[in-house]
C-alpha cells in the first residue's frame, strides 16, 4: 500500500479497501496520529464550526465510525487534536540542548521558540484553544500553564548551568525563566505579529534577541551584585 500526500505536504494513508476490514497492522498502528494530523489541519484550515466529522473522515481517508469509535464527538477529536499538536511542536524543542555560552544559550533558545510561536499552524492552535475555552473555561489555562511550564523549565536549566559556572546570579529561578522567556519570546512575537513593530526576517529577530540578552545577562551578572 503507498501513501499519499497532501498539497501540504504530510502524508497520507491510502484510501481504505471499500470492503472494509481491518487495516494492516502497520497503517493501524499510524492511524491515530494521522487522524490528529488530519482533524489539527481542517480545524485551523476552515475553523471548527464549518469542520465536520465527515469532512474529517474524508480527509483522513478512514470512515466516520472510525473517527466516532476513537473519539466519540467532535469536541473530543478537537481536544484531542489541539493536545496533540502542542505535544508535537513542543516535545523536539525539549530534547535538544545547545552547547556554549550562557549567552549563546539563551540565543539559541530564544531564536527556536520565537520562530515556533510565529508558525500558523502554532497561531491557529491558539485560536481553537480560545475556541475551546468558551465551552470549556479551564481548557485554555491547563494547555497554557502545559506548554509555557515546558519552555520555563527548558530555560531554568539553562539559566541553572550558567549559574553553576558563574556566569550569572540566580536568585529566583523560576521568576527569572519567566521573565526571559517574555523577553525573548512574548515581546518579540507581539512586535512582530499585532504592534508590526519588528520584521518577522532573521537579520531583525537576531538583532533584538542578542540586545535582549546582552541586558537579561547584564542584570544577573555577579558584578551587579
Amino acid at each position: 500500500m503507498i501513501k499519499t500526500t497532501s498539497r501540504s505536504g504530510k502524508s497520507r494513508l491510502p484510501p481504505r479497501d471499500p470492503k472494509g476490514g481491518r487495516p494492516p497492522r502497520s497503517v493501524a498502528a499510524k492511524l491515530g496520529a494521522h487522524i490528529l494530523d488530519t482533524a489539527l489541519e481542517q480545524f485551523i484550515r476552515q475553523g471548527v464550526e464549518a469542520t465536520s466529522m465527515e469532512a474529517i473522515a474524508s480527509a483522513a481517508s478512514v470512515s466516520k465510525r472510525t473517527l466516532y469509535a476513537r473519539f466519540g464527538s467532535k469536541m473530543d477529536l478537537l481536544v484531542a487534536s489541539i493536545e496533540y499538536g502542542v505535544a508535537k511542536h513542543l516535545n523536539p524543542l525539549s530534547s535538544r540542548s545547545a552547547e556554549g555560552s550562557l549567552r549563546e544559550r539563551l540565543l539559541d533558545v530564544g531564536a527556536r521558540f520565537l520562530d515556533l510561536a510565529l508558525k500558523p499552524e502554532v497561531i491557529g492552535l491558539e485560536a481553537l484553544v480560545a475556541w475551546v475555552a468558551k465551552e470549556q473555561p479551564t481548557f485554555r489555562k491547563v494547555v497554557h500553564e502545559r506548554g509555557v511550564d515546558m519552555a520555563i523549565a527548558i530555560v531554568e536549566q539553562i539559566l541553572e548551568d550558567g549559574a553553576r559556572r558563574g556566569e550569572v546570579v540566580l536568585k529566583d529561578k523560576a521568576f527569572t525563566a519567566a521573565f526571559v522567556l517574555d523577553a525573548l519570546v512574548t515581546v518579540p512575537r507581539d512586535r512582530i505579529v499585532v504592534s508590526m513593530r519588528l520584521g518577522d526576517t532573521k537579520a531583525a529577530k537576531g538583532a533584538y534577541l542578542q540586545g535582549a540578552v546582552d541586558l537579561i545577562l547584564m542584570g544577573l551578572s555577579p558584578r551587579s551584585e
